[in-house]
């Protein structure tokens, strides 16, 4: 088989102390309705929804995203807050592959981060293709049971035939 694997999304985590950039985004969200929020409100090149995973807010550019919340180490404690959670679609990473480091700072930077923050990679998806292949003659038990990697397979999970 002949194919390729790319990076789909790249998760990092910020460790950001402050609430400042949650507040500078939040303040547009006031009085507006969960079902508006839930579709965006744009504000200048970026639009901002609603958040998840514990995060209150979210801010987008494109496939490009972070959420934000006020949970943070001067509310909670030092070690205790949850920072900015960040998320690099596969545009973003194919735009930015060869200066993606350059290209975290300066969109952390537009959203109102300024300064050095520790930041760490926390998840990593990647999309197979296979060319020339129909998914019809893949043999899933093969994918599920022959994982070969350093790490060990955590979960597949079997959705209208496909394994994801």
């Amino acid at each position: 088989m002949i194919g390729q694997v790319i990076i789909d999304t790249m998760y990092l985590t910020v460790k950001y102390p402050n609430a400042d950039v949650f507040e500078k985004w939040n303040r547009y969200t006031k009085g507006v309705e969960k079902r508006k929020l839930r579709e965006g409100l744009v504000v200048g090149d970026f639009l901002v929804r609603t958040g998840g995973s514990g995060y209150k807010i979210s801010v987008w550019k494109n496939d490009a995203r972070v959420f934000l919340t006020d949970d943070v180490d001067t509310k909670r404690g030092d070690g205790n807050g949850m920072g900015i959670w960040d998320q690099f679609g596969p545009k973003f990473l194919i735009e930015n592959g060869l200066n993606l480091k350059f290209a975290v700072k300066k969109f952390l930077f537009d959203i109102g981060v300024h300064g050095d923050y520790l930041i760490r990679i926390s998840r990593i998806d990647i999309a197979i293709d296979i060319f020339g292949e129909s998914v019809k003659n893949f043999r899933l038990d093969e994918w599920r049971e022959n994982w070969v990697g350093r790490s060990r397979l955590s979960k597949a999970f079997l959705i209208y035939g496909v394994v994801i």
